[in-house]
């Protein structure tokens, strides 16, 4: 379990948030990035969301893409111990947090939403002090993330409830460990504990180990409720990291399968417009890897993405029949200092971490090579949509009703587009004002590409090239956002 917050964490957008990549991957591909949300999502302070975190700050990591010689044992071993910490922050006081977050008081107030026909299981657990302790604390004693941060941290909150954070005073540390097994009641425990806590307190969770708050719905849609020897895990349970290396390739590097007695996984080497892809493929393997199955090779297949997102490969793929399986050896990697604190199996295909490697990878898989260019049909049709309200949302801004936020291109400097990809990415703009051409003011998103660009640079957005407007309206409301209401139903 992972205690440190990540520096580059905290100081990073993440990646799935760049609607900028779309471009990149084709049509038959869309609802993988769009289910991810990665690489694929622009939006503004308080409208962020994501499932994967990005760091894109060159030398992040070891830009070598040859497997090392001391990295190639397949010797990866599984943790000694499932754990889990979470910590649930309250507005309540102490003898409210204390008088609630006790074994006895949660034995008696779980029920089938909570852990399905695994409650007896879970309370069984609950019974041994040494495997589950809870600590009330005041929250200035949990590290958590500043306000700055909240545009990652806290995308799915709604502005009220990022608001509500500094009010809650009080945490709630859940911390649960047990034996691995096949049956993972540690996880269940921990989002079935979680979940009670937040509907008893009206929670919010911090997640450290994905770098997450929660909401009490979001931690509730997480309560694996299916029976003890069935599957428990799915993508949502975990965090993905992405890296851009000095190379232009990608790292992956997923956060939180040590709560289901397993070795967090990595891969690396594959172009930047793989990314979203990739962390399904990562999601897969690590589907696999869960089940206790040996730590030396895995395979991945289409029907298996299929089963793990319930889409159907029909729909996953253009060209599904055509799909073929993908075996991956699991190597020890290089170490890093943001890897997890667990040991970390990193996936290796036939031939290498290399470029050429993953898009074969992706060739087998869904049937067809990784094209460069790509055309997203409802972001066209909402950008044409956006165009044409525009203007009347720019009359409404300039009677004063409240800040207006433009999305629009920004050209991506030549030396970023070392995989061929787009030529310019999706970025917001807070407007000072706009004529009949454009609207003029400084940028409010960090980008990941558009490196000569930073929050805060004056710049401008040509209005017949506007892809989205929203109106942060004085009253609290908001008028616009189409596109950040699409990524957000995609990302869910």
């Amino acid at each position: 379990m992972s205690g440190k917050p990540s520096k580059k964490q905290a100081s990073k957008v993440p990646p799935q948030k760049k609607e900028g990549l779309d471009g990149r991957l084709y049509a038959g591909l869309a609802v993988l990035v769009a289910a991810l949300a990665a690489l694929v999502w622009w939006s503004l302070p308080g409208d962020k969301g994501s499932v994967v975190t990005i760091d894109v700050e060159a030398g992040s990591v070891p830009s070598s893409i040859d497997t090392p010689p001391e990295a190639g044992a397949k010797n990866v071993q599984r943790p000694l111990r499932a754990v889990a910490e979470l910590t649930i922050l309250t507005t309540k006081g102490e003898r409210d947090a204390e008088a609630a977050a006790t074994p006895g008081e949660i034995s008696k107030r779980l029920e089938a939403r909570h852990c399905g026909p695994a409650c007896d299981a879970v309370r069984k657990l609950l019974e041994d002090e040494d495997n589950v302790a809870f600590d009330v604390r005041t929250s200035e004693d949990v590290i958590l993330p500043g306000t700055e941060s909240y545009d990652t941290t806290a995308f799915t909150l709604t502005p009220d409830e990022r608001s509500s954070l500094a009010d809650r005073k009080r945490a709630v540390v859940v911390r649960i460990e047990g034996n691995v097994s096949a049956e993972h009641v540690v996880a269940r425990a921990a989002y079935a504990i979680a979940g009670l806590l937040c509907e008893q307190l009206d929670g919010i969770l911090w997640d450290e180990t994905a770098r997450r708050f929660q909401t009490k719905r979001e931690v509730a849609e997480r309560a694996i409720t299916t029976p003890l020897g069935q599957a428990a895990f799915t993508p949502r349970h975990i965090a993905v990291q992405l890296f851009r290396q000095e190379d232009g390739t990608i790292r992956l590097v997923s956060l939180g399968l040590q709560r289901f007695g397993s070795p967090d996984l990595s891969l690396r080497g594959a172009n930047l417009s793989a990314g979203p892809i990739l962390s399904y493929v990562l999601d897969g393997a690590a589907a696999q890897v869960v089940t206790g199955k040996p730590l030396s090779t895995v395979t991945v297949t289409l029907d298996d993405l299929a089963r793990l997102t319930g889409i159907p490969a029909t729909k996953l793929s253009s060209n599904a029949k055509d799909s073929r399986p993908v075996t991956f050896d699991i190597v020890r990697p290089p170490l890093d200092s943001d890897d997890p604190d667990n040991e970390i199996g990193e996936l290796v295909p036939a031939g290498g971490s290399t470029r050429e490697a993953w898009d074969a990878v992706i060739a087998s898989l869904f049937g067809a090579p990784v094209p460069t260019t790509a055309n997203d049909k409802d972001l066209a049709q909402l950008a044409k949509k956006a165009q044409k309200d525009l203007p009347d949302a720019i009359r409404r801004f300039e009677k004063g009703e409240g800040l207006l936020y433009v999305k629009g291109p920004f050209p991506i400097h030549e030396d970023a587009r070392v995989d061929g990809g787009g030529a310019a990415e999706q970025l917001w703009l807070e407007a000072a004002s706009c004529n009949l051409n454009e609207c003029m003011g400084t940028l409010a998103n960090d980008p990941t590409l558009a490196s000569n660009l930073a929050p805060g640079k004056t710049s401008s957005v040509k209005r017949a090239e506007a892809t989205d407007w929203l109106l942060h309206q004085r009253d609290g409301g908001a008028a616009g956002g189409e596109s950040i209401r699409l990524l957000k139903a995609r990302a869910q």
